[in-house]
C-alpha cells in the first residue's frame, strides 16, 4: 500500500490517504506516512455506508480543524459509530449523538 501512495506522490499530490476498512487508515506524504489504527470497540451491525461515513465525516473535521491526522482519527471513530446502526445515511450520527458515542467509549 505505501509503495502505491509513493507512486501517487510521484506524479505530483502532495498528500495521499489510504483507506483500509476497520483496519483503519494511512496519510502519505513527501515527509512520511502515518498510520491511523481503526477502532474495533464496537459491533458491527451494518458496514454498508462505513466509507461514505468515514469520507463525509473527514472532510467536516479536516473543515473545521485544518489537521489532517486529528480529522482522520475523527473519521475513523464516527464510521465505527456508523456501522452499529442499519442501513447507509439513516446511520449517520448527528452531532449529539456522536458525542454521545464519543463519552461512551472515553474518546
Amino acid at each position: 500500500m505505501i509503495r502505491a501512495a509513493q507512486s501517487i506522490l510521484a506524479k505530483g499530490i502532495r498528500t495521499v490517504i489510504v483507506t483500509m476498512g476497520k483496519k483503519g487508515s494511512m496519510l502519505v506524504t513527501e515527509a512520511g506516512g502515518e498510520y491511523i489504527p481503526g477502532f474495533d470497540g464496537v459491533k458491527a451491525v451494518d458496514t454498508t455506508g462505513a466509507g461514505d461515513a468515514f469520507i463525509g465525516s473527514f472532510a467536516h473535521f479536516y473543515v473545521l480543524t485544518g489537521d489532517l491526522g486529528s480529522s482522520l482519527r475523527s473519521a475513523t471513530l464516527y464510521a465505527a459509530d456508523a456501522v452499529t446502526r442499519p442501513g447507509t445515511q439513516k446511520s449517520f450520527a448527528s452531532a449529539a449523538e456522536f458525542a454521545g458515542f464519543l463519552r461512551k467509549h472515553g474518546k
